[in-house]
């Protein structure tokens, strides 16, 4: 009877925390998706900018600011043991040298992106903004999983 007693006293310091860490990744998961979409919408916000005959610089610093932000906020969303029911596939954790440089020329993008509306550098500003975009489309070639 002791024995049972102390079993059913241990049992939630064992399960208690994998279902906290489980809890953790779905928040992580959950803001890294919102970030991706951000960075989506306001990337064709800033392409539209920059094509448009009459650009608006202080919209465009401010998209550049947000996506400097979003893009910031996923250089710590990807823990390990995070990659349960998303796309991202295993090679993100495995081997994640590439796709943390992949990361950091998005960032550097968006950052040169703001810096050139900052000075209004139309030509500086779209340079920025197709890194980034680039470093989206092989990320999503190499570390995204189709289905």
């Amino acid at each position: 009877m002791r024995k049972t007693l102390v079993l059913i006293a241990l049992l939630p310091t064992i399960f208690v925390p994998r279902i906290l860490l489980a809890q953790d990744f779905s928040v992580q998961i959950e803001t890294r998706q919102s970030a991706f979409d951000q960075i989506e919408s306001l990337s064709k916000k800033a392409g539209k900018e920059l094509k448009g005959s009459n650009i608006d610089w202080k919209s465009l610093e401010q998209i550049g600011i947000e996506l400097t932000r979003q893009s910031a906020q996923l250089q710590h969303a990807f823990p390990q043991g995070s990659q349960a029911d998303t796309r991202a596939k295993k090679e993100v954790w495995d081997k994640p040298d590439n796709f943390n440089r992949l990361m950091l020329q998005m960032d550097e993008g968006f950052m040169d992106l703001y810096h050139a509306a900052q000075r209004q550098e139309s030509s500086l500003a779209e340079e920025g903004l197709k890194q980034s975009l680039n470093a989206c489309r092989n990320c999503h070639r190499t570390y995204r999983s189709r289905w």
